[in-house]
């Protein structure tokens, strides 16, 4: 092992109250240290420190950009509506209220955008009948 983490070592029935763990230092019995250790390990030790939960759903949030980016380079989409989303984690179901609100107010801000650019497609977009005279022309010849 490089040093890195914590060895927890195997418990039998019944022998996890005889253990000791030390913790900072200081031994203490197994049971509510170790989940002491688990929880600050999980969560991170402060508010400021990232926990082991935050640092792989930061990664896993970078891949899933990096494969969202590369697949919207290859077929752009004609619009995209992005909410401001910071300070929401992907747990955040009871703030749905407000991821909403943040969704309408997005779309609000692009509608004009997406108008403009609807009228200025239809304007160079070729008519139906058009279309129509130039394959019978082409079929005459």
């Amino acid at each position: 092992m490089c040093g890195r983490g914590t060895v927890v070592p195997f418990l039998e029935a019944g022998t996890q109250d005889t253990l000791l763990i030390e913790a900072n230092g200081v031994p203490k019995k197994n049971g509510r240290a170790a989940m002491k250790l688990l929880r600050r390990q999980f969560f991170g030790p402060n508010e400021t420190a990232p926990g082991i939960s935050t640092v792989v759903m930061d990664a896993f949030n970078i891949v899933q950009d990096r494969i969202a980016r590369s697949r919207l380079a290859g077929d752009p989409p004609d619009f995209m509506i992005s909410p401001r989303l910071s300070g929401i984690g992907p747990f955040d179901f009871h703030r749905a209220a407000e991821l909403i609100e943040r969704g309408l107010a997005a779309a609000e801000r692009e509608v004009e955008d997406i108008t403009r650019e609807i009228e200025v497609r239809r304007m160079f977009e070729p008519r139906v009948e058009e279309t129509e005279a130039e394959a019978a022309v082409v079929a005459r010849e």
